[in-house]
């Protein structure tokens, strides 16, 4: 399977070769532009995937945290209020509080994580696209060359 760096050299290799043909036939791997689109569409599926999991994790966390605060944490911050002022507070009574803040930072990175990777598929996808696009002209262009080069041969 070629790398994205083999890619770009052999597209590069295509432009800057005049005649299209390579020294070692043998060890050059042929890029076409379907090549190109099969491995942009299997690694933007791979990121669609990540950032559609991601933003379902944070979304199913948002809603465990807000049932947990108005279901559980409100009634005990309730009593815990009630009985500070009547002056009967354990430290105790504090760890649920502490529990669910520590809940509230893990949708925090949820919530950060599921942006990068929606930003990182916005990128692919841009790289994804030019490098099709760079990938068809270089066929044009080695099109070009074989109809120029059949043209001058005729004359």
């Amino acid at each position: 399977m070629t790398t994205d760096k083999k890619i770009g050299e052999e597209l590069l290799k295509r432009n800057d070769n005049a005649s299209g043909e390579s020294k070692d036939r043998s060890s050059r791997t042929e890029i076409t532009p379907s090549l190109v689109t099969a491995r942009a569409n299997r690694r933007l599926r791979l990121f669609w995937s990540l950032t559609i999991t991601l933003w379902i994790l944070t979304t199913c966390s948002l809603v465990l945290s807000l049932e947990c605060f108005y279901h559980w944490f409100f009634p005990l911050l309730v009593d815990w209020v009630h009985r500070l002022n009547q002056g009967m507070v354990h430290p105790l009574t504090l760890a649920p509080v502490v529990l669910l803040c520590r809940g509230a930072y893990v949708w925090v990175a949820l919530l950060t994580l599921a942006a990068i990777a929606t930003l990182l598929l916005i990128t692919a996808s841009r790289r994804a696209t030019l490098r099709e696009i760079h990938a068809h002209l270089a066929d044009i262009s080695e099109q070009l060359r074989q109809l120029s080069q059949a043209s001058t041969q005729k004359e």
